[in-house]
């Protein structure tokens, strides 16, 4: 698995939608991951991975869960 690494500021504390962990481009994003998550599906993304934008010089680690 790749990194999904999102520098700009535009979309700190945002939920961001990709298309997949290995994409870096931002399919949708907002507040609301709900809403974010619906707008990915709306353009065509059937499995968008929504991640969340920490504030400057915060460290988040994401993980796939293994499927059964």
């Amino acid at each position: 698995m790749k990194e999904a690494i999102i520098k700009s500021e535009k979309y700190r504390r945002q939920y961001v939608a990709l298309s997949d962990f290995r994409s870096r481009t931002i399919i949708a994003h907002g507040r609301n991951p709900k809403k974010v998550f619906a707008a990915a599906l709306k353009r065509g993304i059937r499995k968008p991975v929504i991640v969340y934008v920490p504030a400057k010089d915060t460290v988040q680690i994401y993980a796939r869960a293994k499927q059964a």
